[in-house]
């Protein structure tokens, strides 16, 4: 199997506030898997196979506050 990844990530900060968020972008080839397959008895059994190429990409964003001492966080 051949895989590439590219990501790219930017993050701002000031005093009391930050934001952070990366892109991601993952193409596969010939990728493996296990795959169920009949065994004797019903006895579960695997076997590998070739999955078609595909891709994944998405984002990810993080951002926090701070006010006195609590400190708040979220990301999706």
């Amino acid at each position: 199997e051949q895989a590439r990844n590219a990501m790219l990530g930017l993050e701002w900060a000031g005093e009391r506030a930050y934001l952070r968020t990366q892109l991601f972008h993952n193409r596969f080839r010939h990728f493996i898997e296990t795959r169920p397959a009949d065994g004797p008895a019903g006895a579960p059994v695997y076997r590998y196979a070739n999955v078609d190429d595909g891709t994944t990409e998405g984002a990810d964003v993080e951002g926090g506050l701070t006010l006195g001492r609590v400190r708040a966080e979220a990301s999706y």
